[in-house]
């Protein structure tokens, strides 16, 4: 039997004792000790991924003693409650019989990359940092991890606290209004994914559906909406004008992340060299950058 613990965004945890050994029986597990809980709407994550129903808990990185973090998936779009096609009680049993394998809503993958911690997997709670690749941390979990030289690997170019930049993130009012005191003296609990943060100036909440940027100088968090439609109130915000090498982006993508990573592998090889190292600090490197960085730094 493995017994883990589940923690809700509330701070709120259980600990769950389980026989199986798949995520679908945890998830089940889980909804079983929750009120008011349907396993079908709760999202578990582990180190900031989402778990799959198809996992075993050995594949979802899960041992004993191991800490989940809870929310609830996303309505709309289909699947809400709404009109589901089926005229009849034999359709409506074969198109769930049909189903095909639970698939992770890329949703709320971008929701948990923007809530909670990278390494930890726990919500994003200040003191919050940013790298050079635009990846969330808790300062804690991040200090843990260097002292204990226990980074994974591809976080190599982490060296020190220096490699990073302290975040000044803002409270959601909205969030702030909507907290339930009430459901707490009654017992009751209810994950929620409800943005903790926003940005200051276009009030849009930091939950992965804008883009956010990071002004390096300041650790300002903003988005861009609010540095494309306010510039003159972002720049009073930051005490200057910022430029455009500033900014870190928030969670990249794509060939957004491509860029990030040759801007850094450039750094860190032109300071490797200007310390007189060679090629076997390769290692430093962000992942799929070591050879572009390896034929500057031995130009």
């Amino acid at each position: 039997m493995v017994q883990l613990f589940v923690r809700a965004a509330s701070t709120m945890t259980v600990s769950c004792s389980l026989e199986q050994d798949d995520v679908k029986a945890l998830r089940s597990r889980v909804a079983q000790l929750l009120p008011g809980s349907t396993a079908e709407n709760l999202v578990l994550t582990h180190r900031g991924r989402c778990l799959r129903d198809n996992e075993s808990l050995l594949e979802a990185g899960l041992v004993q003693g191991s800490t989940l973090f809870l929310s609830t998936r996303l309505v709309g779009g289909g699947g809400d409650g709404g009109s589901t096609g089926a005229e009849s009680r034999s359709c409506y049993l074969e198109m769930y019989l049909n189903k095909k394998p639970d698939k992770v809503n890329p949703a709320e993958e971008q929701l948990a990359r923007y809530t909670q911690c990278t390494l930890s997997g726990a919500p994003l709670l200040p003191p919050c940092v940013i790298d050079e690749l635009g990846m969330l941390y808790n300062k804690d979990a991040m200090v843990e991890a260097l002292l204990a030289k226990s980074l994974p690997e591809g976080h190599a170019y982490i060296t020190g606290l220096k490699s990073l930049v302290e975040l000044k993130l803002t409270v959601n009012p909205e969030a702030a209004k909507r907290t339930a005191p009430k459901a707490a003296e009654k017992g009751l609990h209810q994950p929620s994914n409800e943005a903790a943060f926003s940005c200051p100036v276009a009030g849009v909440p930091f939950n992965g559906r804008f883009k956010f940027i990071v002004h390096r100088p300041t650790g300002w968090v903003l988005s861009e909406k609010a540095v494309k439609e306010a510039p003159s109130v972002v720049a009073e915000l930051l005490g200057s004008k910022p430029a455009s090498e500033d900014w870190i982006p928030v969670n990249p993508s794509g060939e957004q992340v491509d860029e990030l990573k040759a801007k850094l592998a450039a750094k860190l090889a032109a300071e490797l060299y200007s310390h007189g190292h060679r090629d076997s600090d390769a290692g430093i490197y962000p992942e799929g950058a070591s050879r572009d960085c390896q034929r500057h730094h031995g130009a």
